[in-house]
């Protein structure tokens, strides 16, 4: 019956240790000088460049405000949809090409909305906002 036994550390203490055991116990260090010595390994040269990822190129808004003030003048009117620029099919980061396209023309379209240059109007909630010149 093994609950019946005697356990070593709790019912019987074993003698002392060899030197070993007692050599390895006084190299004991403390957290703090485990972490220092993470430190020194992990510190990065003083010439080494950080890293910078290339950023994508995006439609800023003032490429939009030009794009529609350009269609307008040629006549072009309808849905925001019809002021975005082309974005390449096969891009890197497309999705993210066309929803930055998208916000920018529609900054640009309220900026020329508050100069007084187009007007936009979504007749419903989740349809097309429609452009217009004013005259």
């Amino acid at each position: 019956m093994a609950g019946r036994r005697t356990l070593l550390g709790r019912d019987v203490f074993g003698r002392g240790g060899s030197a070993d055991a007692r050599e390895a116990s006084a190299r004991v260090a403390d957290v703090a000088d485990l972490l220092r010595a993470c430190l020194v390994l992990l510190r990065v040269p003083e010439h080494a460049d950080a890293y910078r990822p290339r950023l994508p190129q995006l439609w800023p808004v003032q490429d939009a405000l030009a794009r529609i003030s350009s269609l307008l003048a040629a006549g072009v009117e309808g849905e925001l949809g019809a002021f975005l620029p082309k974005v390449p099919q096969d891009g890197p980061a497309r999705d993210l090409r066309c929803r930055a396209a998208l916000a920018s023309t529609l900054v640009a379209g309220l900026e020329l909305c508050r100069a007084g240059t187009l007007a936009l109007e979504q007749p419903q909630g989740r349809q097309p906002i429609q452009v217009r010149r004013v005259l």
